[in-house]
This record gives structure tokens, sequence and C-alpha cells, in this order.
């Protein structure tokens, strides 16, 4: 199994490379829109198991309906009223528009991370055995879960992640879209198991490898635990 920790090594679980800079808006629409995988994914040849996994078919299914949930949730806060979506917390926290910019600017960059990730896992299907891997991995989810909940454990955000404030909502609604459907087609190349080939080390809650699927999951249950938050903000806003 290949693995590579592209985190940067710091307290501050910085999910980016090091290197990376902050995005401007117009790079992550361009991303974003009518967005393909690239020809380096796409030129590679998709596999398929000689022997269909049940066990594989559910993880993977699993992963898609929660990126389809909670990423309707995530686009049902732009209905919100706009004293709502502007309202500062009394903690001095982020308004609900703020969060909903940093979802997109955390996603950015674990798909800089899952598309390399699967790069690499389709690469590896030449030198590692998929049908023995699909067939002897523990398919489990549950050590991802704490990532989907509000203030489970600090999490201490690195600067290039904090929303600017100054991007337009209809903007922000855009790359969300966008990211989704980036990472259901990802899904969809790595259907036949690849993405069980290649890990990637996340720092985060002491994480440590995950594959490319767990990857994408985690960005999924990151964008949960924002929505817990825009919710304690709502609620907040209504008690006056």
């Amino acid at each position: 199994m290949s693995n590579e920790n592209l985190n940067e090594t710091s307290e501050s679980s910085d999910l980016s490379p090091k290197g990376m800079h902050m995005p401007d808006l117009k790079s992550l629409l361009n991303q974003n829109k009518d967005h393909k995988i690239g020809p380096q994914l796409t030129s590679i040849e998709i596999p398929t198991l000689k022997n269909p996994s049940e066990k594989l078919d559910k993880y993977i299914l699993k992963i898609q309906e929660h990126l389809i949930e909670t990423h309707a949730a995530v686009l049902g806060w732009f209905n919100e009223p706009e004293e709502i979506k502007q309202y500062r917390p009394k903690s001095g926290g982020w308004t609900i528009i703020e969060i909903l910019e940093h979802i997109t600017l955390t996603s950015h960059y674990l798909l800089i991370l899952i598309e390399k990730g699967a790069k690499k896992a389709l690469k590896n299907i030449h030198n590692l055995e998929l049908e023995e891997e699909v067939e002897n991995y523990h398919f489990d989810l549950s050590r991802i879960d704490p990532i989907g909940v509000h203030q489970s454990f600090d999490w201490i955000r690195p600067e290039h992640m904090e929303p600017t404030g100054e991007v337009e909502e209809f903007k922000i609604k855009i790359v969300v879209m966008g990211e989704l459907s980036r990472c259901l087609n990802l899904l969809r190349i790595l259907e036949g198991g690849a993405g069980l080939l290649y890990k990637t080390t996340m720092t985060v809650n002491d994480l440590g490898k995950l594959n490319v699927y767990e990857y994408i999951y985690f960005l999924s249950k990151h964008a949960e635990r924002h929505i817990q938050q825009m919710e304690k903000n709502k609620q907040e806003f209504r008690r006056g």
C-alpha cells in the first residue's frame, strides 16, 4: 500500500501541502465550472472487479448519500433570510455566509489532495492486487464520524481557510455545487475499488492515513460539522 504525508506537520492541522497558496475566487470558480476530473485520471483505464463486492458497493453508496444529503442541506442555508445569514454570534464567531465560504475553501484544499490521491491510486492498480485488497479490507467509516460533530474536539484552522467575508453569495453557491459534482465524479471513477490503493495522512484529530474514499467522506463530514454551527447561529438569532 502506497502512502504519502501531504499535510503540514504543524499543530494547525493544515490540510494543504506546503507551497500551496490561497486561491482567489476566480480560480475556484474556474475549477468548479464544468469541472472534469482531468486527463490524468480519465485517460487511465477504470478498473472493474472480477468478483463484484457488495461490501464495497455499500461503502461507496454510503459516501455518495452523505455527500448529496449534506450538500443539499448546505445549499438550503442560502435560502435563509438575510438578517439570519449576516448575524454574527455573541461569541464573535463567523456569520452563516462566512461559514459557507469556509466550507468551500476547506473543500478546495481537500479536493487537491483527493484528486492527487485518486491519480496515484489508479496507477497503483498495476502494482497491487485490487481483488485481494477489496476482499481483505475492513469497510468502516466510523472513525471519521467525529469530524461531523461541531466542537467535538479542538480544531485549529490554518489562516488560509479563514473566510474573507467579501465573496458574493451566489458565487459561493456555485462553488459548493461544483465541489459536490467533483466528489461524485471521483466516486464514479473509483467505483471498482481503486480508492483503497493509496493513502494520505490526515493530521486532523490524529486520524492518520486515509484512503481516497475516506478523504471524500471527511470532506462531507466537515461540511456537516458546519451545518450544526449555522443552526446554532440561527437559534441564537431567534432568541435575541
